[in-house]
């Protein structure tokens, strides 16, 4: 699955539960609708941090960890885990280079782990021939862990065939829709929410 995300797969309104419910951030979906999926409720209490370095913002990216299984060409995914945009560049040290960004997250890498700058080097040569060999073989995905959270209709695989497609989705427009509705009442009213929605 180079180059897609879960994210690809999901509507807008499912991946932003998703960052909500495993620490991405406090902000509760528009359209969080609690009885379609069982996901785990963020405790309140904890920050929102980095998981690799620790830093605290409003708002981090969601990343999907995998687990390879080489033998059989399986790529399990495991978790997802709140990460700044540095941390989350370091994992995706292809795209932080198409973006410009290679140097900048090469010396976040080496500091992170304390490493000098032949010992980030090596770690990086080494990530890109482990991708090599892996680009060779088709591997089969694993969604199981995501299933416990999210029903397997919530996973549109033939999305990838129109990729346009997630991205302005029937689902998402009418979430749009509802909170502008919401924030519209909610103007209305002097700032108190009378419309509370379905």
């Amino acid at each position: 699955m180079w180059r897609i995300n879960i994210r690809a797969l999901v509507a807008d309104n499912t991946w932003d539960a998703l960052r909500w419910s495993f620490g991405a951030t406090r902000d509760l979906p528009p359209c969080f609708f609690a009885w379609e999926m069982s996901l785990p409720t963020p405790n309140e209490k904890t920050p929102i941090e980095c998981r690799i370095c620790g830093a605290q913002e409003d708002r981090l990216e969601l990343h999907e960890k995998w687990q390879y299984d080489d033998k059989h060409r399986i790529q399990r995914l495991v978790d997802l885990i709140p990460l700044c945009h540095n941390c989350h560049l370091s994992f995706h040290f292809g795209r932080a280079d198409q973006l410009g960004l290679g140097e900048k997250v090469k010396r976040h890498i080496a500091k992170i782990n304390h490493w000098d700058k032949r010992q980030t080097d090596k770690h990086l040569v080494e990530a890109f021939n482990k991708w090599r060999l892996r680009s060779q073989y088709p591997y089969s995905l694993d969604l199981n862990w995501l299933y416990q959270w999210i029903p397997k209709s919530k996973v549109h695989f033939d999305w990838l065939e129109n990729p346009r497609h997630w991205t302005k989705n029937k689902v998402d427009w009418l979430c749009r829709k509802h909170l502008f509705v919401r924030r519209l009442f909610a103007g209305a009213s002097g700032g108190r929410m009378i419309y509370q929605g379905p």
